[in-house]
């Protein structure tokens, strides 16, 4: 709330004098001045609810024990939070709930010997008491227990015998530990609207589980993992994480995924990630992910196929080398080709710095224009027109949609390509807000759209000339956002539908808003950095248009050698490379025809920048530190700068990283770039033939894969194959 123009309040708590905005409740008070109230069932994101009771207080001149999360706090309104009686209280509410979860470890005497000397038992992959328990150390239950000082529970125990369901692709759920605080329940249903979960059966026979008893799959589960976040106990633990123990560290960063570039908290015990949710100690208000988010920034690094040394080509056979053997292999044969013979196909994962390197390297070392991102768009300019777009016109950012009147969702399948845009387009709609959705295809976000407008597959620019007819004839204000899909930009007839949609845009004024759906995290700054054959850094037009990614593996003949930053499609047009290099996590198809393989880093292994569709610079901050014989994309090509030309890219006096001339360079063309655009081109006028179609990519499997469910061009349903089951839904 805005302290400007929301009315405080004063009142006491505990004897101490707390000032909050009016219609704050009596825990949010509290939490804001510090003073711990229990509580099993509070969540910030989430209406208040008082369904555990432990957050009973005492308040003067009221009769009873009111829940401080249910209950306003009033001008010069005195509590008190802990008294003898209300600390019996809670007492007896937690006996209650403890006899039908397993208790014994919770009051054992001999718990502290056991926290002190049986760290072996957590090997042991059973749930049934504190040391065999992957949420020992993190459990809620046991900080209440020590808080409340509970020394035994007067009842007997009674345990459900439920079978715990390990089948699940990325978590396990033991509903026998579950107390049914209702957390996970609402937090797909109030925030997430999934509305997968729900309390089934009536009094001691209550469960968490689905309609009709179905797999969490099977009811449309999305995985985004929040159900996980805010559980208090061990119900529901994550398979990846489960037995390294509890964090020691906690990093914020910024998810690489998609052009939103989420924050996540990723949790850490010495070199391992053991989780990516809520700080320890903190699940009140977890930060909201996808299911790529989420679950995928662990596997990744620490998967066991991970290549972490180079290794050249012997013979048809990969030997380990030294990185001098490999980068000096490399040298000399570059030396071999440069120019129009050579190019360079980075990542739109990699961080900003990364790709302005790269695109240094090829340009100012080996003199060649042949750079790009795979996967590319179909015209080059694409980000730039856009980028144009938002100087002249102002960016939109994810929270427009919940501003907005009216919505436009065109063309896109958001509940797998941009979860948490599809989370605010769910908002809107349940807050009355006018969602209207077109697509040439079925989507789960028409179960949230108040029209659903029906176009014929390769008819999108049909659609969009009229939509712009429409809305030039429509009366009225109203604030309309507009959120562009995958089937506006995988079309042939993508820059005519790109420029139609800007030219709605601009005639909407200064409340239309147009959110493109960018894919990778930083597809916006790679680009802006200069990894695109038609533009320098800063969105300058290139002097010497380069060959676009798709060309390269296209077009053989016209290249020697090839360097790629992760994975590209493999495919007998790799056969006519005189000398390829990957530098990638993994060995892939594409291997087989590359002549030397360098290890590379993962964005929780580095410290950088991305750029996320909204134009906000985010920070890239390594969670783990990466072994001394893995380097960045920039490293490498500065390394073989040095071997080329006798002068690196940057000084890599400071461990490596980029040094101060090169991110002044940096934040010199972002300022520029932020500032500056180009005039709008007009879009189309001329009604197109009815007749006419577009060849255009419905969002399949096999395109969610390569544009959405991809790491560094790595398939992530080749490297997780949980993910491969998740999109057949």
């Amino acid at each position: 709330m805005d302290a400007n123009t929301t009315k405080l309040i004063t009142a006491t708590i505990d004897g101490s004098e707390v000032c909050v905005p009016e219609g704050s409740t009596i825990l949010q008070a509290a939490k804001k001045a510090g003073i711990y109230i229990p509580t099993l069932c509070s969540l910030e994101c989430l209406a208040d609810y008082g369904g555990c009771r432990l957050c009973m207080v005492e308040v003067e001149n009221m009769r009873g024990f009111p829940t401080a999360c249910t209950t306003p706090l009033s001008s010069d309104m005195t509590i008190t939070s802990t008294t003898d009686e209300l600390q019996e209280l809670r007492r007896e509410i937690l006996e209650l709930l403890l006899s039908e979860h397993p208790y014994t470890c919770l009051i054992c005497k001999e718990k502290g010997e056991c926290s002190e000397y049986m760290h072996s038992t957590r090997k042991v992959s059973s749930i049934t008491g504190c040391n065999f328990c992957p949420n020992n150390g993190a459990c809620e239950l046991q900080q209440l227990v020590e808080y409340l000082g509970l020394k035994e529970i007067r009842f007997p125990i009674v345990y459900r015998n439920l079978q715990p369901i390990k089948d699940n692709p990325f978590y396990t759920i033991d509903y026998n530990l579950c107390i049914l605080c209702g957390r996970c329940v609402r937090i797909c249903n109030e925030e997430r609207y999934s509305e997968v979960l729900a309390f089934a059966h009536r009094g001691n026979a209550t469960v968490v589980g689905t309609a009709f008893n179905e797999s969490q799959k099977d009811a449309g589960c999305e995985f985004c993992g929040a159900c996980v976040d805010v559980c208090p106990t061990a119900s529901l633990t994550e398979k990846m994480g489960n037995w390294v123990g509890v964090p020691d560290a906690s990093t914020t960063t910024h998810c690489p995924f998609c052009g939103i570039g989420c924050t996540m908290n990723v949790n850490t015990r010495g070199n391992r990630i053991v989780n990516v949710g809520p700080q320890p100690g903190k699940p009140e208000n977890p930060p909201q992910l996808c299911v790529r988010g989420k679950f995928v920034p662990g596997d990744i690094p620490h998967h066991p196929a991970r290549i972490t040394y180079p290794h050249l080509k012997r013979n048809g056979h990969w030997v380990e080398a030294t990185w001098e053997e490999a980068l000096n292999f490399i040298a000399e044969n570059l030396q071999l080709y440069g120019a129009e013979r050579f190019g360079l196909i980075g990542s739109a994962h990699d961080s900003l710095e990364n790709s302005f390197i790269l695109q240094q390297f090829a340009r100012q070392t080996l003199q060649s224009p042949n750079v790009d991102l795979h996967p590319a768009y179909g015209y080059s300019t694409v980000v730039r027109d856009i980028h144009d777009y938002y100087v002249a016109q102002g960016h939109a950012t994810i929270d427009d949609i919940l501003q907005a009147d009216t919505v436009y969702v065109i063309g896109a399948q958001a509940h797998w390509s941009h979860p948490i845009i599809e989370n605010r387009i769910r908002k809107a709609y349940k807050a009355g807000k006018e969602v209207i959705v077109a697509n040439s295809t079925m989507t789960r976000t028409m179960n949230f759209s108040s029209d659903f407008r029906h176009y014929p597959k390769g008819g999108e620019h049909i659609f969009l000339h009229h939509l712009m007819e429409q809305l030039r004839a429509a009366k009225g204000h109203r604030r309309i956002t507009m959120v562009i899909g995958d089937e506006i930009f995988h079309s042939s007839r993508v820059e005519e539908n790109i420029q139609n949609v800007l030219r709605i845009g601009t005639s909407l004024g200064p409340d239309g808003r147009i959110l493109f759906l960018l894919p990778e995290g930083n597809r916006y700054g790679a680009t802006m950095a200069g990894m695109n054959p038609s533009l320098l850094p800063g969105f300058t037009a290139a002097d010497e248009k380069g060959l676009s990614g798709s060309d390269m593996l296209k077009q053989q003949r016209m290249l020697s050698a090839l360097y790629v930053v992760g994975d590209i499609p493999a495919g007998r047009h790799l056969t006519g490379l005189d000398f390829f290099v990957q530098h990638n996590m993994f060995f892939t198809p594409a291997s087989r025809y590359a002549h030397v393989f360098l290890p590379l880093t993962t964005s929780m292994e580095e410290d950088g920048h991305i750029l996320n569709l909204e134009g906000k610079l985010l920070p890239f901050n390594a969670v783990i530190p990466r072994a001394d014989h893995i380097l960045t994309s920039g490293e490498a090509v500065n390394k073989l700068a040095r071997l080329l030309r006798g002068k690196p890219l940057y000084n890599e006096a400071d461990k490596n990283t980029p040094d101060d001339s090169t991110s002044r360079q940096i934040h010199a063309m972002l300022d520029s770039a932020l500032i500056e655009g180009r005039e709008l081109k007009p879009g189309n006028t001329t009604p197109p033939d009815p007749r006419s179609q577009s060849k255009n990519s419905q969002l399949t499997r096999q395109l969610l894969k390569k544009y959405h469910f991809h790491y560094m061009g790595n398939s992530l349903p080749d490297v997780i194959p949980d993910l491969d089951e998740v999109l057949r839904q």
